[in-house]
Parts: C-alpha cells; structure tokens; sequence
C-alpha cells in the first residue's frame, strides 16, 4: 500500500479543521497577492536552507530538508524550491524529492517530483501550461522503468509548491497577529496521482503571534502560523523575524519536525564495524539479537568481564564451567528468542531502544543504559558496557 507524503501530509489525518468562509478566502487571497507582488527579485543574496527530523509519537522516524536559492532558468532569473524527506515507518523507507522553479512571485514554472519505496519508484517532469501542467511520467517495478507517460493535471494559475516556497512567503509578511493569507498551491500528493488533481484548495497561513518552542533541552523564541491546506494542519515556528524555520508541530496528530540532531540518529551504522563507541556496541548486540546473527552476538560482549560478573556476583553461572560454555549459553538464548527480524525493522526498533532509553552513567570508559521495557519484551533491562583495549562491549545485563 502506498505511504503518505512526508510534509505537509503525514500518517492518517485524525482532525478535520474548520475550513474559513468564501469572503475570508476571498480577503485572504488578496492579502497574499499583495504580497506575493512585491517579493524580491531572485538574487544569492537570498537563500534558505532547513533539516529537521521528524518525530512520530517523539520517536524518531524520518528526516526532511527544505530549501530555496535563485538560480536561472533560461533567461529569467527565478528561484530553486526543494523540498527533501525521507520516511522510515511501519518497517518501510520512503523517499520523497520536489524540485520547483518558480518565478519572483513563488508561481510554479516547471519541476520534477521523485519518489522511491522498496520495489517502486516513480519519475515525473512537468512545466506549466494555461490550465495547469503538462507532466511525463514514469514508473519503476522491480528493476525495470515504463515509457515516458503523457498526463495533465489541473492547477490555478499562479499556484506554487514546496515548504521552500511557503518560507520565501512567510519570510516577506510582517507578523502581525490574526493576519490570515492564502496562496493557490499544488500539494506533493498531487504529483503521485495528478490526472485526478485539481488543485482547487489554497493553502492558507494565519500568524498567531509570538511563542516558545522547547525540545531535547532546547528553547527557542518564535513566532507561531498556522498552516492548513486541505484537511492538514501545521503550526510552524519561526524565528521572531520569518528568516528561519525552527520547528513543525501539526494539529491532526502525533507528528513533529524538529531542527536536525535533535530528534534523535537514524540506525544507519554497519554493525560489523568495530564497536569504537557504546551505541555502536549495542547495535552490534541488538542486530545480532533481532536477526539472529551469531557473529555479531559473539562481537558485541566483553564475555571475560560477564562471565566474572555471572560466575562471581550473581552467581548465575556455575563457576565450574568454562568460559565458552558460558558465551555458547547466552548466544543459543538470545537466538532461540530472536523473532529475527529484517533489517528495516531491526533500525526501527532499535532507533526506537535508543529514543525512549536512558544513559544512567557515561565516563570515557563506561556507559550505564536503561532500557524502555517496551523494548525488553515488557521487561525492563539495563545494560553495562565497558571499553576494553579501545573496543566497547556488554559486560553486564540486570533484568
């Protein structure tokens, strides 16, 4: 089943929001043409950048990058509006790219929408025409693409695209509490299916006014508005002078995005690697344990300091019995408990392990980590490494 669109429109929509009268969009399309005719032309002067991650439940799930910078188009000097997301959730990973050059007034002029998922991909070009635009599809099954595809799909002239785009608007408006606008715009659903695309729902910006936005520690000043197209709703925080994007936080449901690094690493490291920190450590026994990989499990302790541990504190281990008796022990458990797992869904978990655990103690030589007993089979788990001769490993588990 194909996945949602990253931004903008993520997971089920569980709210519907109230949607303003024809004379409020009236009045509010005419405030944001008024804008939209007084931009700036496209200069380097001028450029946007965002990373943010993207949190599901405040479990890390995905990452997005949104950005603008003028470049030429022919000609004409316009802008590069790009918007950048990768979903990993439900044990699949989604790329989505949405590249757009729209001219000083954010109006889409042509661009290409990309999206890849595990078996399929799909390649689109477009440039605009009277009515909309005029748009060559392709299709990737397996390893094979289709022909070039001739479509169309219907659009408002004018209409723009891409958080890029929305930050060059909103870095031009004055924020001034109540202040609502709205902006004819093609969403990125639109490109997945766009012969059923009407495009007919502006996308609407309402300022709030001032407020705080906190995460991870941090805390920043910015000013609120409100974003809704369709039945999807955002609030976003920018810096107090609309220069920067800090933070999303949407009102259907249990979705941020916030500045990158704060939402916590992507599972990406190779778990053969050496294990020259903890986490790495770890992911080593955590791939080893979730895929039933018995070198990994072998790799991923310091067995002489366990089996002391076992054999001397906790006296759970008979000391009669050597030491490879005791590692073969422990990896035949964890094997006959593995649900072994594929690699998708092995990140997740652990990305997740990592997100909702706690680092009890931390030298330069030994770490402490509480485990969410979510993780733990409903048990709660906490796991000693050491570092050894400059390699990490457990060296103990209380359960």
């Amino acid at each position: 089943m194909p996945r949602p669109s990253l931004v903008f429109v993520v997971l089920l929509l569980l709210l519907a929001p109230a949607h303003a009268g024809p004379e409020d969009v009236a009045a509010a399309r005419k405030r944001a043409d008024a804008v939209r005719a007084n931009l700036p032309e496209p200069t380097p002067a001028i450029s946007l950048e965002y990373e943010g991650d993207l949190l599901i439940q405040d479990l890390w799930a995905g990452e997005i990058t949104l950005s603008a910078r003028a470049t030429k188009l022919g000609p004409d000097a316009v802008w590069r509006v790009s918007e950048r997301s990768f979903l990993d959730f439900q044990g699949g990973e989604v790329r989505e790219n949405v590249t757009l050059h729209v001219g000083r007034d954010l109006a889409i002029r042509s661009g290409v929408f990309e999206r890849s998922e595990e078996g399929s991909a799909i390649s689109i070009g477009f440039a605009r025409t009277d009515s909309g635009f005029d748009i060559s599809r392709r299709v990737k099954k397996g390893e094979d693409w289709s022909k070039p595809e001739k479509l169309t799909m219907k659009a408002p002239t004018g209409a723009s695209g891409t958080g890029g785009a929305a930050l060059l608007f909103l870095r031009a408006i004055k924020p001034v509490p109540g202040t609502a606008y709205a902006l004819p715009w093609v969403p990125n659903p639109s490109f997945k299916a766009p012969a059923k695309a009407n495009n007919d729902e502006p996308m609407r910006l309402t300022v709030r006014g001032q407020g705080t936005f906190e995460h991870a520690g941090k805390r920043f000043e910015t000013s609120l508005v409100d974003l809704a197209n369709g039945g999807t709703t955002w609030t976003l925080h920018l810096s107090r002078d609309h220069k920067r994007l800090i933070a999303m936080v949407s009102r259907n449901g249990p979705v941020r995005i916030v500045p990158r690094g704060l939402g916590g690493a992507r599972i990406s490291e190779d778990p053969a690697e050496p294990a020259t920190t903890w986490k790495r450590a770890f992911i080593k026994f955590g791939f080893g344990y979730h895929m039933a990989r018995k070198e990994l499990l072998a790799e991923a302790f310091h067995w002489q300091l366990m089996y002391e541990h076992e054999t001397k504190v906790v006296k759970r281990w008979d000391a009669s019995k050597p030491l490879t008796e005791f590692k073969a022990a422990w990896i035949k458990e964890f094997l006959a408990n593995s649900k072994r797992r594929d690699v998708h869904n092995t990140r997740r978990l652990l990305a997740m392990t990592f997100g909702t655990g706690k680092v009890k103690k931390e030298t330069a030589d030994e770490v402490v980590f509480q485990a969410h007993a979510n993780f733990g089979g409903g048990t709660q788990r906490t796991y000693h490494l050491r570092k050894v001769d400059g390699l990490w490993g457990i060296v103990r588990i209380d359960f």
